[in-house]
């Protein structure tokens, strides 16, 4: 119940999030409106529970005990399971065109590419789907309640069942392991790099552990939340300018600056300038292409993304506002000139605190700096 307050789902969703900060990817998967606390092993499940548990106590948060369901996390696998089937069933008798349907909404997300998918088994399940998709023309993966899919829970049930007299032939086939365990392995060489200061940060963003060095665990607690660790496992940290950087371990940055000034630096020249001209400065508040230009650029990957401001564009009326962004140009560009002004003072006044005066008196002894071989340096 929302109380008539505004934007109750995304203050909840930032309060879930801070409380299980140190749970979320690890063993825990917080949605708008539901939470899955996931293992993996069976006998790790009662712990990670506890844990759970343990942080709803803490924040005095009550669940819906009639919305709770408890079990070894294994439903997600036999989702995937039934899908991955399914779609080489359809693809045989010549489907091109198909729509599944599944009553599980993490399942639904993660196929549309809407839900994140941390878990690396459940990674693997979705490759494997995404690939079997790829074969039709067509496909949608759509939900529905459950209790609109009670059909596909009875055929889902046959397996316990089969004293039961049915009406029509039912094709039934057992899996008796997972599909995964058919997945050809690629040998891959691994070139052995030494620790470095990336290790701490993303054992504590895969597994939420800390340094067992209080100072040391206190530091990366506090620098962990301005990294994020991708699902290939790198590492990028988020630049003030907002970007995502790329975190390369330093025994990987000679070979790489080898390679770049063997020619690819030409190649990455245009990017890195592309960068430089559309990211704002801190001295100004603005980015040198639109004081170039007079107006603000967007780059390829922005277009890609639904925004209020990409739906409700129209020719006409970017139009009149890149007019009115010329006319007010000058005014920009001198406010610019006033906020450097005010940068460069400001730089200046930190670096005179550092300063301390010494009034000299004639006869004074000074130490004078020699340069080059001069003897006499008088």
């Amino acid at each position: 119940m929302h109380f008539g307050l505004k934007n109750v789902g995304s203050t909840y969703q930032r309060m879930v999030t801070r409380m299980f900060e140190l749970q979320l990817g690890r063993n825990m998967e917080a949605y708008i409106d539901d939470m899955v606390i996931k293992s993996k092993r069976i006998e790790d499940h009662l712990v990670d529970l506890e844990e759970t548990f343990s942080v709803l106590r803490r924040h005095k948060l009550r669940l819906n005990v009639s919305k709770c369901s408890f079990g070894v996390a294994t439903n997600n696998e036999a989702e995937f399971e039934a899908l991955l089937p399914g779609a080489q069933m359809v693809r045989q008798l010549g489907g091109e065109m198909v729509d599944f349907y599944c009553d599980s909404r993490l399942i639904v997300g993660q196929v549309n590419g809407e839900f994140e998918v941390r878990d690396e088994r459940m990674q693997k399940y979705l490759n494997r789907v995404k690939c079997a998709l790829k074969m039709f023309k067509s496909f949608k993966v759509r939900q529905i309640p459950r209790g609109q899919n009670a059909h596909a829970d009875s055929l889902a049930m046959l397996a316990t069942s089969l004293g039961l007299k049915l009406l029509r032939a039912v094709m039934m086939e057992d899996l008796m392991s997972s599909s995964l365990a058919s997945v050809p392995t690629i040998g891959i060489h691994n070139i052995q790099v030494g620790p470095s200061w990336m290790d701490l940060i993303i054992t504590f963003l895969k597994h939420g552990l800390l340094p067992e060095d209080k100072v040391q665990a206190e530091k990366v607690r506090r620098s962990a939340p301005h990294y994020w660790l991708s699902k290939e496992q790198n590492l990028y940290k988020c630049s003030y300018s907002r970007p995502y950087l790329l975190c390369v371990h330093p025994e990987a940055v000679e070979p790489m600056l080898e390679e770049l000034h063997e020619g690819k630096w030409a190649e990455e020249l245009p990017h890195v300038l592309w960068t430089y001209r559309t990211t704002p400065r801190r001295s100004t508040g603005e980015t040198p292409f639109s004081m170039t230009y007079g107006m603000e650029a967007v780059i390829p990957l922005e277009s890609g993304f639904l925004t209020l401001k990409s739906k409700q564009y129209s020719v006409e009326g970017n139009h009149h506002t890149l007019l009115d962004n010329l006319d007010t140009i000058e005014e920009r560009r001198e406010v610019a000139n006033v906020k450097m002004a005010s940068y460069q003072q400001n730089l200046k006044q930190t670096y005179d605190k550092g300063v301390k005066l010494r009034p000299l008196m004639p006869g004074a002894l000074v130490l004078r700096k020699v340069v080059g071989t001069a003897k006499n340096p008088a």
